[in-house]
């Protein structure tokens, strides 16, 4: 049996879903503007979502690093990449470490990009201990390819 579902039902639906996503969701214009976001967007960058829509994407990076980001930019437009390693810049001022993935479609009728942004700032946190423990650990440690045998890092002691 099918079941008939109004276009009201299905938007309440799907922005349910988008909002119940907790990694950054932003929808982009060809301009780099933002159309919308889910609320993980305004409430850990503390922009309000009227504040966002419209806004540069760019605004949305660190100062120093946007022209970087407009580079990207222009080559996601151009379909030579599909990722952005710049952290995002909170209206606070802080930075917010992140891996981001960008694909391009349709919101509304207008060509979009749909970006989906992860917050790693515990996985920088657990490589930065696992790091610190690997170099200062007295014993003798290294890392090294199964296959080959050959080292890919190894601490001062065994040095």
């Amino acid at each position: 049996m099918v079941t008939e579902y109004s276009i009201d039902e299905i938007n309440v639906s799907f922005e349910n879903l988008f909002n119940a996503i907790e990694d950054y969701l932003l929808i982009i214009d060809e301009n780099g503007r933002v159309v919308h976001t889910n609320q993980a967007v305004t409430e850990k960058l503390g922009y309000s979502q009227e504040e966002l829509e419209g806004m540069a994407l760019l605004l949305l990076h660190p100062p120093e690093r946007r022209d970087e980001a407009a580079q990207i930019f222009a080559s996601m437009m151009a379909g030579e990449r599909d990722h952005c390693p710049i952290p995002l810049y909170a209206k606070d001022g802080s930075y917010i470490p992140v891996e981001t993935k960008v694909v391009r479609g349709q919101w509304r009728g207008i060509p979009v990009f749909f970006s989906i942004s992860k917050d790693i700032t515990q996985i920088n946190q657990a490589n930065s201990r696992f790091s610190k423990a690997f170099s200062i650990n007295p014993a003798l440690m290294a890392i090294s390819k199964i296959d080959s045998g050959e080292y890919v890092d190894i601490n001062e002691s065994f040095l």
